[in-house]
């Protein structure tokens, strides 16, 4: 008995013949099967979305890849081994070991994912609902619409969802893809539709701040330019304490493609 039928034993799966394969290749690279893609977290307890961005212990599946707390694991290949229960087995590189294939089991049973190498078992609780093509919807083809909505205190999902992966991350030292939660920290601001102002996160809680919104008297520059090529450059701030964002078409909808920051 090899040790991928271990595993399935172990499990509590059959032997069943193979049911379907997607391989990397020329052709079509390897797919995560729609099933798992979306947020998970170790442990039974419910998970809710956005998970905390400095716990170690969620990861992200994407189609193409799996998503760590300091590691990208990208897909090389997936059978999928059982219906009952829908199990998959799984095999990935990791950038922290390029070139070294880790083999692995998915079990999926409801809301509660297994990961497990034959030694070790992880058991993941789904974050939140299945991700799909309607889960967040656009908040409006109108570009100044879908930015007030991207930028609401109450959207990190939509956040999640219209962000590039990679994102493009400009600064004087040059230009940076950045993955996963990481991209997301560098949309730092936030639409008060009270005042109609947009603030940096930090402004956005701040009493003092506040009050001088109520006053009229908090100065919160924003530039919205149209480009040629049909994307939007939106400007926070002033000269050299100013952030830059451009979005750009996407699927009916519009997507964060890069973050410049000129003082860093």
């Amino acid at each position: 008995m090899n040790a991928e039928e271990s595993i399935r034993l172990a499990l509590g799966i059959g032997l069943p013949a193979l049911i379907s394969v997607w391989q990397a290749g020329a052709a079509e690279a390897a797919r995560f099967p729609k099933e798992v893609i979306g947020t998970w977290d170790l442990g039974p307890e419910a998970c809710k979305l956005p998970v905390n961005p400095d716990s170690d212990t969620p990861i992200e599946i994407q189609p193409q890849r799996l998503l760590g707390f300091e590691s990208t694991d990208t897909l090389r290949r997936i059978a999928q081994i059982s219906n009952a229960p829908v199990a998959w087995s799984v095999s990935t590189e990791s950038n922290l070991a390029l070139g070294v294939g880790v083999d692995e089991i998915y079990v999926l049973k409801g809301d509660h994912l297994t990961i497990t190498d034959g030694e070790a078992v992880r058991s993941y609780r789904r974050c939140g609902e299945v991700p799909s093509a309607g889960l967040q919807q656009c908040p409006s083809a109108e570009f100044g619409e879908f930015l007030k909505g991207f930028a609401s205190s109450q959207a990190a999902a939509l956040r999640r969802q219209y962000t590039r992966e990679p994102l493009a991350y400009e600064t004087p030292a040059g230009v940076v893809e950045e993955q996963g939660a990481a991209r997301l920290n560098r949309f730092k601001y936030r639409y008060l539709p009270e005042f109609e102002l947009y603030v940096s996160e930090d402004v956005a809680t701040n009493p003092v701040s506040l009050d001088g919104m109520r006053r009229g008297v908090f100065n919160a520059p924003v530039s919205v330019e149209a480009q040629t090529s049909g994307s939007y450059r939106v400007t926070f701030g002033m000269e050299y304490e100013s952030d830059s964002y451009v979005f750009e078409r996407h699927a009916g909808c519009w997507q964060l493609i890069r973050a410049i920051n000129l003082r860093d």
